[in-house]
């Protein structure tokens, strides 16, 4: 995968990062061994099951039970799983923020930003077992990009002649979630690096727990840190992870 030009939309650069993790022979994939009776019984690799879960042949009570696993896995197994939730739902986000550029002359990356990130706040609280995802997902990103829409109409109406691009809040290729996944599927990090990261500077889990959760000694798992930041810094550094590197 080139990593020299992402799109402008931050839906469309999780798309991109996401068809990075499903690339073969080893994509990412989800267990649907005794899901539901309308999934495949074995592991399904993601790009594969987001066409399924679009089809007639997907009931809702399937497509809640793999949501239910997404939602968790992007709660506890590392940013690959955020970004990949975020893939999975790609056709609805991208269809809520068509639907809301509509008839609006901002810049569309800012709705999209506003919209992926109320989506990846809702995916950080949800209920894995509430019956009603990934709907209650959709609807926190809806608002979030009405709310963006709003404000920006709020903002012209009355403010001055500045500098607006220095008023609006940055695009969202810097949140921790996307950078994290972007650098595993970039080959900048491998998913357990990431993943420590994650829980160690984002969840806050303490180091001797995330230790003793490995198997390891504290220092061993500090030391693995420090090596996998390093990586990391120097990728964002040159440029390898932003927007358009």
């Amino acid at each position: 995968m080139s990593i020299e030009v992402w799109p402008a939309s931050a839906i469309e650069a999780v798309e991109r990062t996401f068809q990075a993790l499903v690339t073969r022979p080893s994509p990412l994939a989800l267990d649907c061994r005794g899901l539901h009776p309308q999934l495949p019984n074995r592991h399904v690799a993601l790009d594969e099951l987001r066409k399924r879960l679009l089809t007639r042949e997907v009931g809702q009570q399937a497509r809640a039970a793999v949501w239910s696993l997404l939602v968790t896995y992007a709660q506890s197994g590392g940013p690959h799983w955020v970004i990949a939730a975020a893939a999975m739902a790609r056709p609805a986000l991208t269809a809520i923020a068509g639907r809301l550029a509509q008839g609006w002359n901002g810049d569309v990356a800012d709705l999209d930003s506003a919209i992926l990130e109320g989506f990846l706040v809702a995916l950080r609280s949800a209920d894995p077992l509430t019956a009603v995802l990934p709907v209650s997902l959709l609807r926190t990103a809806h608002r979030a990009g009405v709310k963006a829409r709003h404000w920006e109409a709020d903002y012209w109406k009355v403010s001055r002649p500045l500098d607006a691009g220095a008023l609006l809040p940055p695009p969202l290729y810097g949140h921790e979630d996307l950078i994290l996944g972007r650098a595993v599927a970039s080959g900048v990090l491998t998913a357990e690096q990431a993943e420590l990261i994650s829980a160690t500077r984002l969840d806050k889990v303490p180091a001797q727990v995330a230790a003793r959760q490995r198997g390891v000694s504290v220092d061993v798992l500090r030391m693995r840190r420090v090596r996998a930041e390093e990586k990391l810094v120097r990728a964002i550094r040159n440029g390898d992870l932003t927007a358009a590197a």
